[in-house]
């Protein structure tokens, strides 16, 4: 796997580089009206934020199973919901196996990338 290296700048203008069409768009625009979006440099790609949660390795399954439900659970509460909608934002639930199968895609999507832009180390 590459090694990432980025310093507050190259972060800020990696992360504008890969967004496009959002509010967030707006804002990055006018602090780097130079830069263009991943979509106008001819990349089709859609970021987002995700957060996990992470069990140790070697945790019994019916200790991941008691998490996963009670995380699923609480995603899709009504308060959560709520929540995210007046953050104008979006959640999903992912349980343990689906979330590392998604983020290794990530990875596969984001390091060559970030190789292309030479923010990382091979």
């Amino acid at each position: 796997m590459a090694e990432i290296v980025m310093n507050p700048v190259r972060q800020r203008i990696f992360q504008y580089f890969l967004l496009h069409k959002t509010s967030t768009v707006k804002k990055i625009r006018k602090a780097l009206p130079d830069v263009p979006t991943a979509k106008e440099s001819g990349y089709d790609v859609v970021t987002m934020s995700t957060r996990g949660y992470l069990a140790p390795k070697g945790t019994p399954a019916d200790v991941v199973a008691i998490l996963e439900d009670a995380i699923k659970q609480a995603v899709e509460s009504d308060t959560y919901q709520n929540f995210i909608a007046s953050q104008q934002s979006n959640v999903f639930y992912l349980n343990g196996a689906d979330y590392y199968d998604f983020m290794t895609g990530e990875v596969d999507t984001y390091v060559p990338l970030l190789q292309q832009a030479g923010l990382a180390k091979k």
